[in-house]
């Protein structure tokens, strides 16, 4: 199985050959629509985020690659890759790593990530200056229910955010030197003992920390909020709820249906979130925002 990147650059009319970014590395030859069941394959590739790093313009992406054998499944985050000529080459970084769904933060030629690692019972947090080559990491004691996200602001060189998951709240942390001091943690999620899911979190290019999440509610209903920053995470604005109504999934066990939720910015620091909703009677993407200034 691979992973393969498409650029376009006229809004999205024409799209350029594939780039192959990831490799099966045990079945490079199998195709992208490989069957994951079949345990001739060995590995698949899950979950790849991409990063820009609008300084550089460099494209980053990372993946969660599971080995498979009869019965055993041993996850691991998979390499960084890069890219310098807009997704055509793409270049292996040396990070592997135990499972998480990483989020990578990438800005002023250095690319982030954080995940759990249960070796140190930690966050740890693994910046590269040099297209992930090497990587310079810290054991951070922070406590989170689940896998923490990174973002880079654009508008500061060695800033970042974490965001953790602890019991119904968001959390957010932030460095201002390249991850060697934190601040204290800052509720992102206000209110509520809903149980907080799938959350994102992203920068504005004009420095505007945003995020969003699905509240979940007894019966297996949830809806859908976010959240701003304008001082980099110090302070959130009041959260907002932009789902209309409830969403009621017809096969709960996939929670939705869906495996993400999303959170970007428009040039004017608006803020807009997707989601898979199933008011309708089937899943859809419904989108909402609202500007944070």
């Amino acid at each position: 199985m691979r992973c393969a990147s498409f650029s376009s650059t006229d809004d999205g009319e024409t799209w350029s050959a594939p780039g192959v970014a990831v490799r099966n590395s045990s079945n490079p030859g199998a195709g992208l629509l490989a069957d994951v069941r079949d345990v001739r394959l060995k590995e698949y590739i899950d979950r790849y985020w991409i990063a820009i790093d609008d300084s550089t313009g460099t494209l980053y992406i990372t993946s969660v690659q599971t080995w498979l054998t009869p019965g055993v499944t041993s996850p691991r985050i998979g390499p960084i890759v890069s890219s310098h000529d807009g997704g055509r080459t793409w270049s292996d970084s040396s990070l592997a790593a135990p499972v998480g769904s990483p989020h990578l933060g990438a800005a002023f030629g250095t690319v982030a990530v954080a995940y759990e690692d249960a070796g140190c019972s930690c966050v740890v947090f693994a910046r590269s200056g040099d297209d992930g080559r090497t990587f310079v990491r810290r054991n951070l004691r922070f406590d989170t229910d689940a896998s923490p996200q990174v973002v880079a602001d654009p508008t500061r060189e060695g800033r970042f955010a974490v965001m953790t998951l602890v019991g119904t709240r968001l959390q957010s942390r932030t460095t201002n030197d390249f991850g060697r001091t934190w601040s204290a943690p800052t509720v992102i999620s206000q209110g509520g003992t809903a149980t907080r899911f799938k959350p994102w979190i992203s920068y504005s290019r004009g420095g505007v920390l945003g995020a969003g999440w699905r509240n979940g509610y007894p019966g297996g209903s949830y809806d859908f909020w976010a959240a701003a920053s304008l001082d980099g995470g110090v302070t959130w604005q009041k959260a907002r709820r932009l789902s209309t109504v409830r969403s009621l999934p017809q096969t709960p066990i996939w929670v939705g249906g869906d495996d993400t939720s999303d959170v970007q910015f428009g040039p004017d620091d608006t803020l807009y979130a997707s989601w898979g909703d199933w008011r309708t009677g089937d899943l859809d993407i419904f989108w909402a925002g609202f500007p944070t200034r």
